[in-house]
């Protein structure tokens, strides 16, 4: 594997990590935000968006060409957040899994497209 190949991976681990953690820790909370500051609520967090990232990578690598296309990766993040959620830690409420997988594609797309760019307010 190229060194520039490496880099790209590090650097699609880190953003979908951080879509992933936001998206499950904000879900996690149901409305209490206090529970952001507790180190377990963090902790699984934490290995949500381990795991949906390590899912995402071992995706692109499968995937090779088609993890380019916009649509492919909106899927993957999705997908691999939801697994990952669920897998983690037993659901809040019913469909907990998948509002995360879809707070996460949509932290995700705003984090690739920068966020001052697509993420205004009028």
């Amino acid at each position: 594997m190229s060194l520039k190949k490496w880099n790209e991976y590090k650097i699609v681990f880190a953003k979908r990590w951080t879509a992933i953690f936001v998206s499950c820790a904000v879900v996690m909370t149901q409305g209490s935000l206090l529970k952001l500051f507790s180190v377990n609520h963090l902790f699984t967090a934490s290995k949500t968006g381990l795991l949906g990232a390590v899912l995402i990578i071992v995706g692109m690598i499968v995937a090779k060409e088609k993890a380019d296309d916009h649509y492919v990766k909106a899927a993957m993040i999705g997908a691999s957040a939801t697994v990952a959620d669920y897998a983690v830690h037993e659901p809040h409420f019913y469909a907990e899994s998948i509002v995360t997988g879809l707070l996460s594609l949509v932290l995700a797309w705003c984090i690739s497209k920068g966020l001052s760019k697509v993420c205004q307010f009028p």
